[in-house]
């Protein structure tokens, strides 16, 4: 994904995607038209999200999206809502901060036990190929935030 520095400029998106922003922009308390534009980004993008990334049909359990490129990486994105100020922040539960080694191995065992998913982060696990990130929209300008990240451990 082209992100220019982790910025998709909102013109650049496709009219659809734009209307999915213009939506974002008024309200999306639950995340699911975040992560609808994400998807659909991914796949303008030549992404494929593998599937069994959630657990229990629930939209809040798992991991948003999960893409792998060519090479073996794999990416953990999660879409997020972003404060007028353009901040936002992760959850915290009793496996640690979301997105966190510890919250990942956590949250694997309750995914699909055959997913693409969650043979594709056990495998990136093991062999140090796995990335997260953040996207979200920014409500002021309508432009797509792409962050990559890495949540350290507590020491």
């Amino acid at each position: 994904m082209d992100t220019h520095g982790g910025l998709v400029e909102k013109s650049k998106l496709s009219p659809q995607q734009q209307k999915m922003v213009d939506e974002i922009m008024k309200g999306d308390k639950g995340g699911e038209k975040t992560e609808k534009l994400t998807s659909s980004i991914l796949k303008d993008s030549g992404y494929k999200e593998l599937a069994g990334a959630k657990y229990h049909g629930g939209s809040n359990k798992g991991f948003d999206h999960v893409i792998q490129d060519a090479d073996g990486t794999v990416i953990i994105i999660d879409s997020k809502q972003l404060a007028n100020s353009g901040a936002t922040k992760l959850g915290t539960s009793n496996a640690g901060v979301q997105l966190s080694e510890n919250a990942i191995r956590a949250t694997l065992p309750n995914l699909p036990i055959n997913s693409a998913a969650r043979k594709a982060i056990e495998k990136a696990l093991d062999s140090g190929k796995l990335k997260t990130a953040v996207i979200g929209v920014d409500k002021k300008t309508g432009n797509v935030l792409f962050t990559p990240f890495t949540v350290k451990p507590k020491k």
